[in-house]
């Protein structure tokens, strides 16, 4: 009979697997082992430096593991040992308080580093309802809409692509119903996951926009100088963006960049996450020309974004003289 230790810690790392794969990032061939130690190890690729990522894979192995010994979600109990995980991720101690609570406090903590105890615990208890319906989701719902889609009309390594490129600007893809159903509205007019990526963006505006707000105050942007805008609007049209450089010297690019980063610092100034925002037909070729040097500056366009939120306008990236 099997050790009910293994058996549960089996669970536990399955449930990490089973929402890293859900999330397009490559499980071990390993897959689950366990060793005469009762410790156990899953390997699987954090190539995508996400917190929200490492929130859903950490809290899924954690709720594989519950729902084994037939728990339910975090009680008042709980609490107290949560407080003291979290002291110990804010101290970085990681032999004393190694796990899956300790590593989805660490990413909490770098998505709000500021925020209290109290705060923390109620998102941690928030990812773990959502990390809930998206394993309960996982066989039904998505499993209908993809039916249709792959190989049919798309690959699959096209889809996870396509998902790869959201999670590594950070946008959440727990929409997953979202995501597929866009990709197959748009199979027709392409394969390319760059370009799916671009139409599933659009069609993520309200989540794309609730990242950004800030209760009810306006979101602060920077824009670029419309001579600017015209410039990479008709490099991206005749498709010489020459490996991100925009068709910009040397000496522009640095300007360009330096301009930018003026701008960014006044919306960090107000406590805002840095955005600039663009037209839809060059917000890709914008991104790959600044995620190298300025990889936190998000590049959103118009139609990203809600119509009814309001925006603020902090100033524009300056047209670079020529040089």
């Amino acid at each position: 009979m099997i050790d009910e230790h293994y058996r549960a810690a089996a669970y536990h790392e399955a449930g990490h697997a089973v929402m890293a794969y859900e999330l397009g990032w490559s499980v071990g061939h390993e897959g689950v082992r366990i060793d005469g130690q009762q410790n156990t190890g899953l390997q699987y690729e954090r190539s995508m430096n996400s917190p929200y990522l490492h929130i859903l894979v950490s809290l899924a192995g954690w709720l594989s593991e519950h729902h084994w010994h037939g728990k339910g979600g975090i009680k008042s109990e709980d609490v107290s040992d949560l407080e003291f995980v979290l002291e110990c991720a804010r101290d970085g101690d990681d032999e004393e308080c190694a796990g899956d609570e300790y590593d989805v406090f660490i990413a909490l903590l770098e998505q709000r580093p500021d925020a209290s105890n109290a705060d923390l615990i109620a998102a941690f208890r928030d990812y773990e309802q959502e990390v809930r319906k998206m394993l309960a989701d996982l066989k039904e719902e998505k499993s209908a809409v993809v039916e249709g889609l792959v190989p049919d009309l798309v690959s699959l390594g096209v889809v996870q692509q396509t998902l790869r490129n959201l999670l590594r600007e950070g946008i959440p893809i727990r929409n997953l119903v979202t995501i597929l159903e866009t990709i197959a509205d748009h199979a027709h007019l392409t394969k390319d996951a760059d370009v799916f990526t671009e139409y599933v963006r659009s069609a993520l505006s309200d989540a794309i926009t609730d990242m950004f707000r800030r209760g009810d105050e306006p979101i602060s942007v920077t824009i670029l100088d419309p001579r600017l805008e015209d410039h990479i609007m008709q490099i991206t049209k005749k498709g010489e963006t020459y490996q991100g450089n925009l068709g910009l010297t040397p000496g522009q690019v640095r300007d360009v960049l330096t301009s930018l980063s003026d701008q960014v610092e006044k919306i960090v100034r107000t406590g805002s996450k840095p955005a600039l925002l663009v037209s839809p037909a060059i917000r890709r070729s914008v991104r790959v020309f600044t995620e190298t040097v300025l990889p936190n500056v998000a590049v959103l366009s118009f139609s990203e974004l809600s119509s009814s939120v309001e925006l603020k306008s902090v100033g524009s990236v300056s047209y670079p003289d020529a040089s």
